[in-house]
């Protein structure tokens, strides 16, 4: 069964983000339909594994599953996961984090956190290529990160060490608005 007000709460979530990405006047911030989406359903999510943890943990294993909750909820949980030196993917079929799969959101609501400062320091450079320039300055730094980071976790789950995949996107819309103008020409 659906629920048509969540429903309802999620088309205009949808329409504000594409009409964000459309740049509709009037609609500046519209991205803000991705955090209206999402907060709900995390909230649900936290709220849920709260009310079940009595029933499905032993007592030794509440006070971690607890701390993680408080880890996540600020969306810093894949600092937690970071500092265990364990790679995501080689991760023991016994490792029973109640909170593993918010990791991926935290990071994005981290990139939502950084990103208006990357875009301030971008917007600094009235020109184009100016601003591809430290776009790129952006990435190759994340990437340099990346590949130097001898700790798999850190470089999994660590914001810096991923920018660079994010900032693909920024340099090809640099790239697609600077083509536009020329092919306006």
């Amino acid at each position: 069964m659906k629920s048509e007000d969540l429903q309802g709460l999620r088309g205009i979530a949808v329409i504000s983000v594409v009409l964000f990405h459309l740049k509709v006047k009037y609609v500046d911030n519209g991205f803000l339909g991705v955090d209206i989406r999402l907060l709900p359903s995390f909230s649900l999510t936290i709220l849920l594994i709260v009310i079940s943890m009595p029933f499905f943990f032993i007592l030794t294993e509440l006070d971690t599953s607890a701390d993680e909750i408080y880890e996540a909820m600020p969306f810093l949980i894949n600092y937690r996961f970071a500092g265990q030196r364990e790679s995501y993917w080689l991760k023991d079929q016994n490792f029973s984090s109640i909170v593993m799969h918010l990791w991926s959101l935290a990071l994005e609501m981290q990139f939502y956190f950084v990103v208006p400062l990357i875009f301030l320091v971008v917007n600094l450079f009235d020109n184009s290529r100016h601003r591809l320039i430290v776009h790129s300055l952006f990435f190759a730094a994340s990437l340099w990160s990346h590949n130097n980071e001898s700790n798999e976790s850190r470089q999994f789950y660590l914001l810096h060490n991923r920018l660079w995949q994010f900032i693909i996107g920024f340099v090809a819309q640099e790239i697609d608005s600077e083509l536009s103008k020329t092919l306006k020409m």
